[in-house]
Parts: structure tokens; sequence; C-alpha cells
């Protein structure tokens, strides 16, 4: 059941954002253009190899000019530890097989490491996501609800990692919070995605 829900919400989620992109950009083209447009699936191939050749360039644009060196190696590391841990873990989970030996030590260790960065983050950052300050446009809203929704997905997948790790609660009660700490990672992920996405297009605009 959660192999299906992962891939339906993953594939849904990727189809909205895309379809809700494409017509941003359709609406941006001319009347007189909007013919020689090119449709749904040739403008996604053509953002997936155009977003590959340039890739060097964005992170340039988003990251080198947008952060100190701090706070860059705050997000890279914060970036890598969690690309690791929703790789390992929803790898392992979707075939069904235990996370165990040197990956599950490694989903450990970049545990910590995501904590440790995810805290530093929310220091350095939580300044730029405020709802209250009135130079907060409308369209940024949502980019920064899903950042608040992101960081609050890592602070349970943090809390239940560490309860799974103290040898105080039954077998019944670690399934649970084992069930709680998987929903928590789609939900992070998701978050995650939806963040990437909405803060590309506010700055895009």
């Amino acid at each position: 059941m959660y192999s299906i829900i992962f891939i339906v919400s993953i594939l849904a989620l990727l189809l909205t954002l895309s379809i809700h992109r494409f017509l941003e950009t359709k609406r941006k083209v001319p009347a007189a253009a909007s013919t020689a447009s090119p449709g749904y699936f040739s403008w996604v191939v053509r953002r997936v190899f155009f977003s590959i050749k340039h890739l060097k360039q964005s992170y340039q644009k988003w990251v080198v000019k947008r952060y100190k060196i701090a706070e860059r190696w705050i997000l890279i590391c914060l970036s890598l530890s969690y690309g690791y841990l929703a790789a390992s873990g929803f790898v392992f989970s979707l075939a069904g097989i235990r996370l165990q030996g040197v990956f599950l030590l490694l989903h450990m260790l970049l545990g910590g490491l995501f904590a440790v960065c995810l805290s530093l983050a929310v220091v350095f950052q939580a300044r730029f996501y405020k709802f209250d300050t009135p130079s907060t446009a409308s369209h940024r809203r949502p980019s920064i609800l899903l950042f608040w929704i992101f960081v609050a997905c890592g602070c349970l997948l943090i809390a239940t990692a560490l309860c799974l790790m103290l040898p105080v609660f039954s077998l019944r009660t670690q399934l649970d919070i084992f069930a709680i700490h998987r929903y928590g990672a789609l939900a992070s992920l998701l978050s995650a995605i939806s963040f990437i996405s909405f803060s590309w297009y506010d700055d895009s605009r």
C-alpha cells in the first residue's frame, strides 16, 4: 500500500507542477505567438534538457550568488544528506528490502548531519520566510508555507528516528512510529519538490 501511495503521489505532484508551469509559460506568450508554441509533452522534454544543460549556470545563480560561503556549505550538506536519506530510504522501502549493513549505518550518520544542517538552515533562513512582513508578496506565500512544512516534516523525521533508537517502546509502538517515519519522509519529499518548484518560479517573476 505504501509503495502505491508513494508512486501515485509523486507522479501526481510532478504532473500538477509541470502543468501549472506550462500554463503559466503559455500565458506569458503573446497571443500571436501562442499558436507556434510547443505542446505540453514537447515543452516538458525541452525543459528537462534545458535544465540539465544549464545546471552549472543555475547553481551559480541560485546558490553561489545568493548565499555566503558558510550558508552555501550548510545548503550543500543539507541537500546531499537529505538526498541520500531519501534515496536509501525510499529505494529499499519500495523494493521491499530491509535497510541494513553499510547503508543503514550511512543512513544513521547522515541523519545526524541532516538534523544539524536543518537546524542551521532554519537559523540562517527563517527571517526570509515570514508571513507577517509587509514585503511578503502573495506569490511568495506558497514557498514560505512549503519551507515551514519541510522543516516540520524534518523535525518529525528526526524525532521518530530518535524514538526508534530508544529501547523503551514495545514492538507494536515501534511499528507505529516507523509508519509515521515513512509517511513523514514522503511528506517531506513532496514539500521539498514543491518548494524547489515554487522558489524557482518566484525568482523568475
